[in-house]
């Protein structure tokens, strides 16, 4: 039954509230999810309401999600195709909350990037292979680009990591997953080679079966990054794991705050828009 179904759904978002309130509003510290996952479209328009309004639908099924689960602001990871008619209307619906990442390529020339900054978009994900397939010259040109525009970059896929010598040292923050799983699974991620650069952004995200040994390890890894550039992802598996976890990772307090919200905060909204210029999507 789809309302039960539901219901089971709001249980498990309650559930992962309770277990790190401690970690939020006892502290004042306001919780920002750098990977709020959103449903691939076709998944997404099956579950949406059919009158042309998934936009919405989405919006608000978003947003109570971050409301069961404490968290106070997001980046929404935009599923292809990702169309700014809707990314604006999306955000604007909370513009002091959301904000979104949408899914792009290397050939990404000034005047898409202009529209994406101005509807709510503030990075381009791209593949690590085609990145790196694409050449140094290719890299830097839309790194500069994307930091005109005041945007990020995220790399994805299996070879996010291959197309870091091409992205770092333009001074653009460039975001990969740091996956926390046991030895041998697709989770877990290795030593990363320029940890320390000041370019690179780890988001942090945990497996669903990894161990506390596994936590303990990646802790003992991450202590060569600097935390104020960690931020963390709830993915499909909500963000109960990875809140419960951060603790282990990041031991010092005045850096998990930092880790838990304002980090992110400070990727997603530190060059705000001014949104009583907000423009009409093309």
């Amino acid at each position: 039954m789809p309302h039960a179904k539901a219901e089971t759904e709001d249980m498990k978002a309650i559930d992962a509230r309770t277990l790190h309130a401690g970690i939020g509003a006892a502290d004042g510290i306001n919780l920002v999810d750098a990977g709020l996952h959103v449903p691939d479209c076709d998944t997404f328009a099956a579950a949406a309401p059919h009158d042309g309004q998934w936009a919405q639908f989405l919006a608000r099924t978003l947003l109570r999600r971050m409301d069961l689960t404490g968290t106070s602001a997001a980046m929404i990871s935009m599923p292809a195709p990702a169309l700014l008619c809707d990314v604006q209307w999306i955000v604007t619906r909370a513009p002091a909350r959301l904000r979104a990442v949408v899914p792009g390529n290397v050939w990404l020339d000034a005047a898409p990037l202009a529209q994406m900054a101005r509807h709510g978009v503030v990075a381009v994900s791209i593949d690590g292979a085609s990145l790196a397939a694409a050449g140094q010259a290719a890299a830097g040109a839309l790194m500069r680009r994307l930091g005109a525009f005041g945007l990020h970059l995220q790399l994805s896929g299996p070879e996010a990591r291959r197309a870091l010598p091409f992205a770092l040292g333009h001074a653009v923050p460039v975001v990969i997953d740091y996956g926390i799983g046991d030895e041998g699974e697709s989770g877990g991620s290795p030593e990363i080679e320029p940890v320390g650069h000041a370019d690179l952004w780890l988001r942090l995200r945990l497996s669903r079966a990894a161990s506390p040994l596994a936590v303990e390890r990646a802790g003992r890894r991450l202590r060569a990054h600097c935390p104020q550039r960690m931020v963390w992802a709830g993915g499909s598996a909500g963000p109960g794991a990875i809140l419960s976890a951060l603790p282990i990772l990041i031991p010092d307090g005045t850096a998990l705050a930092g880790v838990l919200g304002a980090n992110a905060r400070w990727l997603a909204f530190g060059a705000d828009l001014d949104w009583d210029e907000f423009g009409d999507a093309a």
